[in-house]
Order: structure tokens, then C-alpha cells, then sequence
């Protein structure tokens, strides 16, 4: 007599598995057929290196404790996440219709909340009469079984409607052992004898908080955010950003510090320069952001949208106040005094807090207000600023440079020339702002520096001489005039000459001064031959220096290319116009009679 039999064959396994052999199958399936005589069957089945787990399918007859059908389980241990696909299969006999139970095979598992079935998947035909019927369980959502098994010993089902119906009409039986048990032959259920864990809870942000309490943070502390997960979670390429908004517009990255593999997930953030939040809250719902991934340890991915419930704002006020890095004071190290073109001046500006400075985009710079129409730049000296919270500035005087205290031109003199000027964190921009020029702290107020970039010039050009006709052998003394006290110094190519405007062209020598005094002396003897109806120089580069220097006491030097500018002949201030002198060298001298006033000519 031949019973209508199942065998079932769970495969756990996240692959379509091959179909299993008559070799396999061992001395179950012989030759394709079942064995004759059940009840001398030694079981168990297959080899115990397949891990097959067997439950009974009773058939209704005269003998209650005769089973001829086995039914097993076949799966690696694994957990299993969200879309991972679990594998069944069945091992049917010929007396199951075989459409039947492919349209319709289902096995019900236990998956928490909601049950699950395994639904038929194909059909394979073995040797013999027997046909293998593929059952799948696609993991979902809110699925879970630290164990996974089915939910009763009639989970099985492989008819149309609520009954197991054979190829013939008869109403099958299909017992299976009862979950979690071996039955009284020691054939397990699933859950006995394997561990497959199935895992479709997906972890999500419980709440955020901040360590450590303070009523109030300033520079630099550093503040810790803590989001606590639902359970564990593991981080998967670059790191998460925990984005804080500090109002006004401003909006800080939290960086991720420490948690990984754990349920909650540390962020710091150190307060910077210009900070400033009565109660700091994180930028939104949406604020947790990661360009890698965050997922539990089944590879569920974690929902990273933050709760509204469990916000910054409902743990507790978080202010903080961290006034900008910004400008204490401007000075020098340059002692006071006057200072005179080619001199070398510091400018110091030092901060509330160590700065970092970049020069990669420009110099920082300071104008300085030293009479020039456009002021006069005083630029950054990093080898020199060897105080990180002291920028320092190198000017260097100026010819046209004059001021009787120096200053830099206003409050925002102060300018990173397209670098960058940041607090230590090398994130946030100083405040450049300075102190008012004049004021308490500012350049002008804490020194005394003068500066005098301007050279010594001639105002006037005359003689000590009376007016008059002067003839051959006469002397004609000249001086020039100039606004400070001068120092004529010697160079290689001789004396000063004063080129005159005489006809034939002669020069008159240097004579003295100028030592200290604002005065230089020019002598010229009328040689014969010269005229000149009103003696003057020749144009306004007359002033000849041959290599040497007039300077003043600061060594401003005067002259240009070297000559020394005089005024236009002609024009007030020159020789011409300051005195009537005519020089006549046609004449010789004449001796004036014993006792009376010598003749000018």
C-alpha cells in the first residue's frame, strides 16, 4: 500500500540553493522510489552533515503510529535583515498534485508581530515521481525572531483552501513537530536545531543630549552631543555630522568623536570666537547627516531623522556667549621720535586671542596716515610676529611721508589683503575693527612718532651783494635759502656748482655753509668778457651737486637726478627778481681818488 507522503526541505539561505540529488537524499530515496517496508526504515534520513531537521506528517489510518512521511528544515545559522530572501523547499510525493501545491504551498513562520508566510516559488522535478516545490520568505519591515521557526505543527499548508488535498481528493494531514520540540522520535523543529535570526526592526534616533550641564559655555570649551539610538548601530564610511544651529544664521558641524558599534553615538563641538546663543538646538529634523552610512549589526539602515520630542530644546537651555577674537590695542616697538625717508617702523596690533593667519590668498595690511593723498600701506611680517596673538607690520618712511604723529587713517584700516585673519581654531574670522585713531589703545594715542619724509628745498635764491654794475675781477657772492638747516657732504665728483645765466655761461663755486645752517654760499668772479644784464642762473636744475648730498638732520636728501630744484628763473624767489646785479666784463675796475667811495664799476 503506498501513502501520500511530504517531505519538506527548509533552506535558509539568501541565494537560490541547487536542488538536492538522489545521492543526497542517501538511502531515503531508493532508486527514485520510496522503500517499502517504513517501520524498518533506521532513520535519520540524510546524513547529519546537511543539519536536517524532520517532524512527522500523520496520515489518517489504522495505525496512529505509523508515519512514513518525514519533514525537515534546512538552514545556516545567519541573521538576516530588511529584503534578505529565506529560502524553502519541499520534497513532494506523486500523490500531491503537483499544480496544487505549486499555485498554493505556503508555510506560516513565526516573524513577531505579524506572521509571514513562505510562499511557493517553482516547481523542480527530481528522479521518480517526486517533484521539489520551492518556498521563499522575503524579510520585511518590523519583522523579528531571535529563532526563527514556524508558528504550529499545521503551519504547513499545500492545497487550495483550508485542507491539504492529495492528488486523488484525499485530505492530507501534514503534521509538522511542534515549535521549539523534538518530537518523540527526536525529529526538532527549525528553532532546535539551527539559529537563524531575522532582524526587520530598523534603528531610529531615540533623543539628543548634551554633556556635560553647564549653565553657560564660552571660548573654547568644548560641549558633547550624544544621540542614542535604538539599538546598535554601526557607522560605514565617512563619519556622521551632527549640525547645530547657533540662530542669527549661524550653523555649526558637531563632529563625531566616539560610539561606533554601540547605541549611542558622541559629536563635539569646540565654542569658537563670535559664538553666541541663548539655546543652542540642532538645525532641524534633519540635522544627523552622513555621506557614508549608519546601520544595525543585521545592515538595517538606520533612520537618521531626529525627534522633535527629544530636541536640544526639551533637555534643557544651552546658552553659549564667545564674544569674535578682536582687535585690544595698536602700538610700536619703535621708540618715539621723528623718523626720516628709508627708516624702518614696526606697527603692532595685538588681539584678545591667538589668531592664525594665511597669506595664501594675499597680505594683511594697515594704511597708516602719513600725510601721503593715499596713505602708506604697512603690510604683515610673519617672521616677526613671533606672538601668536600679535600681528606685526613693517613701514618703511617714505619720501613725501610727513606727520607729526603717526596714526593709521581709521577703524577700518585694518585689512586681511584677500588672506584670511582667523581665531585659533583656524575657522572663524577675527574681528579686525581697531580703535578709533587718537583713541585710548590706537597707534597715535600709545606713541609718539613723528614722521618727515620730506626732503630739504631751496625757497629763495639771492645776494648778499649790493645792486649794481659789476666788472672784470668783481666778485659776486650767491646764496640759497632753504626751509630747515641742511648738511652738504662731499661725494667723488667734487663740489655743488650754481651754473649762472651769463654770457659766456659760468659757474659759481661753492663757498661754505650748510652745516646746520639752512644757508649754502656761491662765489662767482666776473672773468672778462661776461655779461649779463640781470645777473640770474641758468634754469631750475642750475644747482649742480657733483656727487655730493645736501640733507637734512634726519638725512632726507634734496636734489633729483643730481641736481637740486631751485625756483624758476624769474619767478619769486629767484636771483633775478630778489636783486638787480649786472655784470659787465668789457670794463676794468677803476680805483676811486684818495678819500672818496669806490666806483661800483
Amino acid at each position: 500500500m503506498r501513502f501520500p507522503v511530504a517531505l519538506v526541505v527548509v533552506s535558509a539561505v539568501l541565494a537560490s540553493a541547487a536542488s538536492l540529488d538522489a545521492e543526497e537524499l542517501g538511502g531515503f530515496l531508493a532508486g527514485g522510489s520510496l522503500a517499502a517496508n517504513w517501520s524498518a526504515w533506521p532513520g535519520p534520513l540524510l546524513p547529519e552533515a546537511h543539519a536536517l531537521h524532520y517532524g512527522p506528517c500523520v496520515i489518517p489510518g489504522p495505525n496512529p503510529n505509523f508515519d512514513p512521511a518525514r519533514v525537515y528544515f534546512h538552514s545556516p545559522n545567519g541573521t538576516y535583515k530588511i529584503g534578505d530572501r529565506i529560502y524553502i523547499r519541499a520534497y513532494m510525493t506523486d500523490d500531491v498534485d503537483p499544480n496544487t501545491v505549486t499555485d498554493h504551498a505556503k508555510l506560516a513562520l513565526e516573524t513577531g508581530p505579524t506572521d509571514r508566510f513562505a510562499n511557493a516559488d517553482g516547481q523542480y522535478p527530481i528522479s521518480g515521481n517526486y517533484q521539489v516545490i520551492q518556498l521563499v520568505y522575503t524579510v520585511q519591515q518590523g519583522d523579528y525572531s531571535d529563532d526563527l521557526d514556524y508558528t504550529a505543527t499545521n503551519a504547513l499548508h499545500v492545497g487550495i483552501g483550508t485542507t491539504n488535498v492529495g492528488v486523488a481528493g484525499e485530505v492530507l494531514n501534514c503534521r509538522l513537530s511542534t515549535p521549539g520540540t523534538s518530537d518523540y522520535r527526536g525529529y526538532a523543529s527549525l528553532s532546535v536545531h539551527r539559529d537563524v535570526v531575522v532582524d526587520g526592526i530598523v534603528p531610529y534616533v531615540v533623543n539628543v543630549t548634551v554633556s556635560p550641564p553647564s549653565e553657560g559655555y564660552v571660548l573654547d570649551d568644548s560641549i558633547e552631543f550624544v544621540a542614542t539610538f535604538s539599538e546598535k548601530v554601526v557607522s560605514l564610511g565617512n563619519a556622521p555630522v551632527l549640525w547645530l544651529d547657533l540662530g542669527g544664521g549661524k550653523f555649526r558641524g558637531a563632529d563625531y568623536t566616539e560610539g561606533n558599534n554601540t547605541n549611542a553615538f558622541t559629536f563635539a563641538y569646540q565654542v569658537r570666537g563670535g559664538d553666541g546663543a541663548e539655546d543652542v538646538e540642532y538645525n532641524g529634523t534633519d540635522a544627523l547627516t552622513t555621506a557614508g552610512s549608519l546601520t544595525d549589526l543585521a545592515g538595517n539602515t538606520a533612520v537618521l531623522t531626529l525627534p522633535e520630542s527629544g530636541s536640544l530644546g526639551h533637555s534643557g537651555a544651552i546658552p553659549i556667549d564667545a564674544p569674535a577674537v578682536t582687535v585690544v590695542s595698536v602700538s610700536s616697538t619703535t621708540p618715539n621720535g621723528t623718523y626720516g625717508v628709508g627708516s624702518p617702523i614696526d606697527v603692532r596690533v595685538t588681539f584678545t586671542k591667538d589668531v592664525v593667519v594665511d597669506e595664501t590668498g594675499g597680505t594683511p595690511l594697515i594704511v597708516l596716515d602719513t600725510g601721503a593723498a593715499a596713505g602708506r600701506h604697512a603690510y604683515y611680517d610673519a617672521a616677526a610676529s613671533t606672538t601668536p596673538r600679535t600681528m606685526v607690520f613693517a613701514y618703511e618712511v617714505t619720501e613725501g611721508d610727513d606727520t607729526a604723529d603717526l596714526d593709521y587713517t581709521n577703524a577700518t584700516a585694518l585689512s586681511a589683503g584677500g588672506g584670511t585673519i582667523r581665531d585659533a581654531t583656524g575657522v572663524e574670522s577675527a574681528s579686525l575693527a581697531l580703535p578709533s585713531p587718537g583713541a585710548p589703545g590706537s597707534l597715535g594715542h600709545s606713541k609718539d612718532i613723528a614722521i618727515d619724509g620730506v626732503p630739504p628745498s631751496a625757497l629763495r635764491v639771492s645776494s648778499p651783494d649790493p645792486d649794481g654794475t659789476y666788472a672784470t675781477g668783481r666778485i659776486v657772492n650767491v646764496t640759497v635759502h632753504f626751509d630747515e638747516p641742511v648738511y652738504v657732504s662731499g661725494g667723488g665728483g667734487g663740489a655743488p656748482a650754481l651754473a649762472l645765466a651769463t654770457t659766456p655761461s659760468r659757474n659759481a663755486t661753492y663757498a661754505g655753509g650748510g652745516n646746520g645752517t639752512s644757508v649754502m654760499s656761491f662765489l662767482y668772479v666776473v672773468q672778462p668778457g661776461d655779461e649779463a644784464a640781470d645777473l640770474g642762473y641758468a634754469g631750475a636744475t642750475a644747482l649742480s651737486l657733483n656727487g655730493a648730498a645736501v640733507r637734512d638732520r634726519l638725512g632726507n636728501e634734496a636734489g633729483v637726478d643730481g641736481s637740486l630744484p631751485l625756483p624758476v628763473p624769474g619767478a619769486p624767489g629767484s636771483l633775478s627778481v630778489s636783486g638787480d646785479i649786472k655784470v659787465d666784463g668789457a670794463k676794468l675796475p677803476v680805483l676811486a681818488a684818495a678819500g672818496s667811495a669806490a666806483d661800483s664799476t
